[in-house]
């Protein structure tokens, strides 16, 4: 099986009214592809990740209390990286690996 990697250069958010099936959803786009990234509620069965059958297009499904640190993953790291493992059906979003401590850049500290 195969194995899909790239950096995501665009994203999009969607979010949908209780009723449906998927709360809401994040389209990503970059070099590996599009990616839906649907995100269930709790207590509903996850469907199974795939890649769509001869196309660069990937259904994905996260349970609902994962969608606010993937949004603040998105927004607030670059670059952020998609995977996904044909022959396990898994698939991951992060940054690359960061030398330990690190720090964000910060605004100067002014005297007081």
């Amino acid at each position: 099986m195969a194995q899909f990697r790239g950096v995501i250069k665009q994203y999009s958010l969607k979010v949908n009214s209780a009723n449906e099936y998927y709360n809401n959803v994040l389209y990503i786009y970059g070099d590996f592809g599009l990616a839906y990234l649907y995100f269930i509620a709790e207590g509903a069965p996850l469907s199974q990740n795939r890649k769509r059958s001869g196309e660069n297009v990937f259904d994905i499904f996260f349970r609902m209390y994962s969608w606010a640190h993937l949004v603040d993953l998105l927004r607030n790291e670059k670059p952020v990286y998609f995977f996904f493992d044909d022959s396990l059906s898994t698939a991951s979003l992060g940054p690359e690996r960061e030398p330990v401590g690190e720090e964000e850049a910060q605004r100067p500290v002014r005297p007081a």
